[in-house]
């Protein structure tokens, strides 16, 4: 039996918690709270697909979930996206079969009323959706001693650069709080119109901050010279995995502080000594080789991650960075001024989910 649960239901969205917990290859993205900060932020639609199995007739318990968003737009269009804004989504069940099966009510249910539907998982045989191969994620292989795992790291390169980042006085702190996240959006609005792209809303992060780092599913970390922040991270905590999601710094700091690779070390000495056993550097496009051999130099594997889509690959995860139209809009970001860029950001990311 398929049901729907409702995201604002406390007691039903404790049943899905416990079965994302419960489930081997779940991530962070699965959970309620990172659920509710889409929601609330962007508004849509969110369609939490939940099979009960019934034993006997009687004692009833979750054996799959499926969590998507109907996200509606005039100007990208009508789709269904398991999970916006996250690396990883898509269905978690024990049977294959019943998840097939979900997947062909969809595909049914919608077809006509969305371009496409697109998950970001990997999917088995069995059903319509396409599989796309635009990107790896980085993992990081942990120890519980830090000192262990500091030797796969590049000599030349991370080794260095943590080393500079200590000589030159940077130091680490962590600060969960709001103004946390206010010191972190200002550093992201930097970086984003540095890599030509709008800054997400500032909705966002207050909703990451209510929904995670209040509720120490995340952290902040800061990286501070002479008093001043120049670089900063949350990681979210799932299990035993810390995910790098977010990093915001100060360019003109970066060459001669090397502030990034300290914060990234802390985190992952942090990591080590609290038991987690791998630290997720997230998701890379496959053409973009810089960023790679960066996570690669931290001694991180890649490991393929397709998304799937139906009926036909398409949308932005599936754009190619280096074509025209998207080295236009990076040019047009990077000359726009600051308060016109966040506030195109806090209009443009509810259409891009």
């Amino acid at each position: 039996m398929i049901k729907i649960f409702s995201i604002e239901n406390e007691t039903q969205m404790k049943e899905w918690d416990q079965f994302v917990l419960s489930f081997p290859r779940s991530t962070p993205f699965h959970m309620s709270y990172w659920l509710k900060c889409i929601q609330k932020t962007y508004h849509y639609n969110p369609l939490l697909y939940v099979s009960i199995n019934q034993t006997n007739g009687h004692s009833k318990h979750i054996d799959g979930i499926f969590p998507c968003f109907h996200i509606k737009s005039m100007i990208t269009g009508n789709r269904l996206v398991s999970i916006p804004f996250s690396d990883y989504g898509g269905p978690l069940f024990f049977e294959k079969h019943k998840e097939n099966l979900l997947l062909s009510e969809l595909i049914k249910n919608f077809n006509g009323s969305c371009k496409y539907c697109e998950i970001r998982s990997n999917l088995e045989n069995g059903t319509s959706f396409l599989p796309h191969h635009n990107f790896k994620l980085h993992s990081l292989e942990l120890n519980s001693q830090p000192e262990l795992v500091k030797r796969k790291f590049n000599k030349r390169t991370t080794l260095y650069s943590i080393r500079k980042a200590e000589n030159e006085g940077v130091a680490i702190k962590e600060e969960n709080s709001i103004q946390g996240i206010e010191i972190f959006y200002n550093l992201n609005a930097i970086t984003r119109k540095k890599h030509g792209l709008p800054p997400q809303p500032f909705a966002f992060m207050k909703n990451i901050y209510s929904h995670l780092i209040a509720k120490q599913h995340a952290s902040i970390l800061l990286a501070i010279h002479d008093s001043r922040v120049i670089s900063a991270g949350i990681f979210i905590k799932f299990r035993d995995t810390v995910y790098y999601k977010y990093n915001a710094s100060d360019p003109a700091f970066l060459s001669q502080k090397k502030p990034n690779h300290l914060l990234a070390w802390h985190a992952i000495q942090e990591a080590c000594q609290k038991g987690f056993q791998y630290f997720d550097f997230g998701r890379t496009a496959v053409n973009n080789q810089s960023l790679a051999k960066y996570k690669e130099m931290w001694g991180a594997k890649p490991i393929d991650l397709p998304y799937h889509f139906y009926p036909a690959v398409q949308g932005l995860t599936s754009a190619d960075e280096n074509k025209f139209s998207y080295r236009m809009f990076n040019h047009l970001c990077k000359n726009l001024p600051d308060s016109v860029l966040k506030k195109v950001g806090a209009v443009l990311y509810k259409h891009i989910g």
